[in-house]
């Protein structure tokens, strides 16, 4: 099935560039699929090819025990104003040296202030 240049194509071609996931936050994707198919932005088709093609990609889970993360997440989220939920997207970019992809302006300034790349800056 071919993706049209929608906002669901959109939402592929963001996607298929983060190769790189924590472990216990893939479920969100799920999430997010769910949402934008109740709001009628994504059809249904879409939504499962997306999840085909992510299949197919070479993603890597992070397998760093949540015990050795937490102080850090923590840290981060405490020195940037940020919630343990974006703090856990940071710091995972940071200490694998990844590319962070997101359109929360706090977090992107967060990412910046920790020399952490943007998407947008690639």
């Amino acid at each position: 099935m071919q993706i049209q240049p929608t906002l669901g194509g959109l939402v592929h071609q963001i996607f298929c560039k983060i190769l790189l996931l924590a472990a216990r936050l893939a479920p969100h994707q799920g999430d997010a699929l769910l949402v934008a198919e109740g709001r009628s932005v994504l059809p249904r088709a879409e939504s499962d090819c997306f999840l085909a093609r992510l299949s197919s990609l070479p993603i890597h889970t992070d397998n760093d025990p949540l015990p050795a993360r937490r102080p850090r997440i923590l840290a981060l989220a405490r020195d940037q104003g940020l919630s343990s939920y974006d703090a856990t997207y940071l710091e995972l970019a940071q200490r694998l040296g990844a590319t962070l992809a997101s359109f929360d302006r706090q977090l992107n300034q967060a990412a910046s202030a920790n020399a952490v790349t943007l998407f947008s800056q690639l």
